[in-house]
């Protein structure tokens, strides 16, 4: 504007216009001041920093162990910048929630084994197949999604419930219960059969008037034994442990799936047999980081064995450009990439290319 051909005003008139018009601006800001945002930074809620490391790295991870909850709004939002501010405390989770993440995500063997111990609810009814995860013609259990950081060597130790005076429940029959890894078969252990063990303690008066010495040891300590050790790729995989059902049919009329004692106040222990709790340790061998969807995403390239320093800075520039234009959502330039190459030398000093990788994400 004007159109084409029309007369327009002189170019002195055009940076008169646009002087004032600055000067205005900047008058009006001065007597008012406006600064928008008082926070200093806005950080992604617990929710969008999952979402962001899963879209960013390839790694589900369980970032409520490792952060905070979020404070909520006077309505219930956790996504208000009011609240999402940050202090010295919650910089030192995210640190170490980031250097787990990324040795997660890159493949570093952990320093040493650790154990991951997953619990069921006690009031769970399991005399059902319990997820859509676990095989068919399976009863109770737990199907547990557990991200493995290496290939290696790791167990799985199973737990059952029991009453208040800590008999097993259900452990009269026997029975079976297995162990699958993302539906492969690992284990299939016999438990129960404590009638042929001695003589029971009456079901009205447990733990107080004893049964046979070796019934009593065995309905304490019978699921002692059931623990795997077994190899294991790298990467998420779902852990499955559950009972195999015995095919039966119900006679007269349906009762409602309901307790009359809540689980740690009821003495009797003839219900079905459940899980408690499954613990998954490891690694205890390791066999080398494994091909995961985490490390198809990080490593673009991959120097030679025994390459120069430049051709591995090259690459080391090629793979962190790459995640810091997906990371910081905009273009990136020598500079950019330039800081994260200073934190991947250092890394590359205390081990190897991945290590130095690591410490860039």
């Amino acid at each position: 504007m004007p159109p084409a051909g029309n007369p327009r005003p002189a170019e002195a008139a055009y940076r008169t216009v646009a002087s004032w018009l600055e000067t205005e601006i900047d008058t009006l800001a001065l007597a008012s001041p406006d600064p928008g945002r008082g926070e200093t930074f806005h950080r992604l809620n617990r929710a969008e920093y999952h979402a962001a490391v899963r879209d960013l790295l390839a790694v589900d991870v369980d970032v409520a162990a490792l952060l905070p909850a979020d404070d909520t709004y006077e309505h219930g939002f956790d996504n208000n910048g009011d609240v999402l501010s940050i202090s010295p405390d919650l910089v030192g989770r995210y640190l170490s929630a980031a250097r787990r993440i990324s040795r997660l995500a890159v493949g570093i063997p952990p320093i040493g084994p650790t154990v991951a111990t997953y619990r069921v609810h006690p009031g769970l009814v399991q005399d059902e197949r319990q997820d859509d995860l676990l095989s068919f013609g399976s009863r109770g259990g737990v199907a547990i999604r557990h991200y493995f950081p290496v290939d290696g060597e790791y167990t799985i130790r199973v737990r059952l419930h029991r009453n208040f005076s800590d008999y097993i429940i259900g452990y009269a029959a026997p029975q079976e219960l297995d162990v699958r890894v993302d539906g492969a078969r690992v284990e299939r252990f016999a438990v129960g059969d404590a009638d042929s063990v001695g003589q029971m303690a009456p079901l009205s008066f447990s733990g107080n008037i004893a049964g046979d010495p070796e019934w009593e040891y065995y309905m304490n300590t019978g699921d002692a034994h059931l623990e795997v050790r077994f190899p294991a790729k790298a990467g998420q995989r779902t852990v499955g442990v559950s009972f195999v059902r015995r095919a039966a049919e119900l006679e007269g009329v349906l009762q409602p799936r309901n307790r009359g004692y809540g689980r740690f106040v009821d003495e009797r222990y003839d219900e079905d047999a459940a899980v408690e709790q499954v613990a998954i340790g490891g690694p205890y061998t390791v066999e080398g980081p494994g091909d995961t969807p985490s490390r198809r995403e990080i490593f673009a390239c991959r120097p030679a064995a025994g390459a120069a320093a430049d051709e591995e800075q090259a690459c080391a520039g090629r793979i962190l450009g790459t995640l810091a234009r997906r990371a910081y959502r905009r273009p990136v330039d020598d500079r950019d990439v330039e800081a994260l190459l200073d934190f991947f030398r250092a890394g590359r000093r205390a081990g190897g290319f991945d290590d130095g990788v690591q410490f860039a994400l």
